[in-house]
Formats: structure tokens, sequence, C-alpha cells
């Protein structure tokens, strides 16, 4: 008995020029498969990093899970790749596996939270703590502030105003600089000024004030230059309410309404305003990049909601229909997000579906982020969704 083992010739090795053309093939075809399926819709660059970022959390949906105690209260805010939460027993933040980052304790009656682009603010309405966070730190910076809270805001560069009822004045205002230090203090002993915004670059304040016009009750905007005592200007804004007021950019003022919303420059100029045409501003965001997001009733109480963006002229951007109960609106960078009974659903700016997924956690607030993916909120625990 024989072994019959055939003997083969090994083939003979490419040449190096071959080999380079056969291995920029190879790379070639894979770049376009990966394109093929990072953009099945228009170029978006957002895709490539969540790709990257989120590699090997082990869920192509879920990545962390946020816990905190549940209270109706709560104030939520997407930061630092985590999540802030702020109730009434203080401040809590939590990085993107969920570990507890930084706590503060502090008793509040309305906690609020604003985010900036490297600092988060914390306030107490009706109460009298402040306090600014910054990216990376673990311990939050407290604001002097002796009266009870009115309003408070933070920009994007991070400049933050108070407006805040102290003994003596009806209103007082406060504007810091990004390093939290006190740059401009106004007082105010003849009227209330309830709601204040600041520019990126801290040299203005704007403040909505309350009084008469021929009789008539009248909102008024008032202007301030922070190397100025005296106010810039004061502009009258009609008999309608007043919701908020944010500077978008250091030369755009927007001022959300019960009727309208309205934009103003920085001098007190060029106002424009989109009419809300008798429909019922149910809710809205002004934190999208160059857009505010409102969600449209047309009636008190239902579900006929019409989603619109509107540009910084005051032009309608997009609008598109939801036949469902809303459950929250948020906007980040590019994106809106709409959080239903049935399902979240992200949009592109120009309101045209970039995902969506069904409210499985029976979550209750959305909160999202500049990228794209979105943090939504149930009870005491919160989940990352990735497009």
């Amino acid at each position: 008995m024989s072994d019959n083992v055939t003997k083969l010739r090994p083939l003979p090795p490419l040449p190096e020029g071959k080999r380079k053309k056969l291995g920029l093939a190879a790379a070639i075809a894979i770049l376009v498969l990966l394109s093929l399926y990072l953009f099945r819709e228009p170029l978006n660059l957002d895709a490539v990093g969540r790709l990257f970022r989120y590699a090997g959390t082990g869920a192509s949906e879920e990545f962390g899970t946020y816990s905190f105690d549940a209270h109706s209260s709560n104030s939520y805010a997407s930061w630092d790749g985590g999540l802030a939460v702020a109730s009434r027993s203080g401040l809590r933040t939590m990085d993107a596996n969920g570990r507890v980052v930084c706590t503060e304790d502090a008793s509040m009656l309305a906690p609020a939270l604003r985010v900036g682009t490297d600092a988060l603010l914390l306030f107490d309405i009706g109460g009298s703590h402040a306090a600014v966070l910054p990216k990376g730190g673990t311990a939050p910076i407290a604001l002097d502030v002796s009266g009870s809270i009115f309003d408070a805001d933070i920009s994007s560069g991070d400049t933050v105003c108070i407006a805040a009822s102290e003994s003596g004045y009806k209103t007082v205002l406060h504007v810091y600089n990004e390093k939290q230090k006190e740059t401009y203090r106004w007082f105010s002993s003849s009227k209330f000024l309830p709601l204040c915004a600041v520019s990126p670059d801290g040299r203005m304040m704007a403040a909505v004030s309350y009084g008469q016009k021929d009789g008539a009750f009248c909102c008024f905007l008032n202007l301030f230059r922070t190397n100025r005592q005296e106010p810039e200007a004061e502009i009258e804004l009609g008999g309608g309410l007043i919701y908020d007021i944010t500077f978008l950019t250091n030369d755009c003022i927007c001022l959300i309404g019960e009727d309208e919303i309205r934009m103003v420059r920085a001098n007190g100029s060029d106002v424009s305003i989109f009419d809300l045409q008798s429909l019922y501003l149910s809710d809205y965001t002004t934190e999208g990049d160059g857009f505010v997001l409102a969600a449209l009733n047309m009636y008190k109480a239902g579900n006929r909601c019409t989603l619109t963006t509107v540009g910084m002229n005051g032009e309608r951007l997009a609008s598109c229909f939801v036949d469902d109960e809303i459950l929250d609106i948020a906007a980040a960078g590019k994106y809106a997000a709409v959080l239903t009974t049935r399902e979240l659903i992200l949009y592109r700016r120009d309101l045209t579906v970039y995902a969506r997924t069904p409210n499985v956690w029976m979550a209750s607030n959305v909160e999202l982020r500049p990228d794209g993916t979105a943090i939504v909120i149930s009870g005491n625990s919160a989940q990352l969704y990735i497009p």
C-alpha cells in the first residue's frame, strides 16, 4: 500500500506593481461599499462620526443607561457626552456610560438647566440658587444671587445673565463672563423684567418688561450694552405675552410670543415677524443651528399639530404634519426631534425624516445632540438612541 501524493507547483509571485494595483482596487471597493451603507441618504458626515464614536458598544441603537430619581419637576440636558439631571435635591451629571461625574446637593423649588458650549447653567426659578459647571468639571461654581430668580440664560459663548427680584428693587439684572465673573449689573426700581438673555460675546443684554400703552397692557423689549450704565433702547412689542427670549447670534434676538415669533436685530432695528396665524403654540425650542422649532396646534387641545422651522429672518423654512400626541420636541445642530406616544422621529432641518424608532421605552422626554443621536428619558432612567 502506498500513498499517491501529487506535488503542486507554487504559483509565481505577482509583480510588485500588480500587487499594489490589486490592493488599491480592494481598498476602493471597501470604501465604495462603506459609502453606500453610510450615505443611503444625502451626504451626512455625522453618520461617519457616529460609526467611529459608538463603535464597539455592543448594539446598533442603544448605548449607555442613565439612572436618577424620577420627579415631574426634573430638568434634563444632554451634557459633555452624557446627561445632566436637575432635581429638587440638586444636580447630577453622568458620562456616556452612565457613571456619575458630578453631584451637587441643593434644595430647589423649580430646577432648570441651560446649556452653553463649554458650560452648564443650573438655577432655581423662584429660588436664589444659581451655579455654572464648566465642561470636564466635577463641582459647580456658585453665582452670587441674593434674591428670587425670575429667569436666567447662558449663551453659546458661555456668558450668563440672571434676572432676580432683590431687596429694594423690582428687578436686578446680572451678567457674568465665561469665567463666571460678574461684569455688569443693572437695577430697576420701577418695573419687573421677568425674562432675560445675553449675547454670546457678553456685550449685549436683552430683557422683557410689562407695562401699559394708551391704557392697555403692553410688552417691551429692553436692550442694554454691558459697557454702559444707561439702557440702549426700549422697543414696544404689543399686547401679546412673551414666553421666552434668546440671542441666536450676537446680532439676532429671538422672542417667542403667544401669537408670533419675532426676530430683532441687537440694535433694535430690522424686526422680522413670523405670524402664528391663529394657531396655538404648544411647544418650541431655540436650540437648533440657525432655526427655531415650533409645534403649532389648530386647537388648544388635541393632536392636530404642524411642526414648523423658522429662520433668523422670520421666514418659514419647512413644515410637516404630525398626526399623533406630541410629548416633547428638541433641536440641536441641523437636526430636530419629535417624541410622540407612538414613536421618536428625527428630522433634518428641512423636516424630511432622518430616522425613526418606536417609543418602546414609554419615554416622556427627549434630548437631542448635534450629531443626530438622541437621549430618550422615561421615569427614572434614560437611554441613547443612535440612528
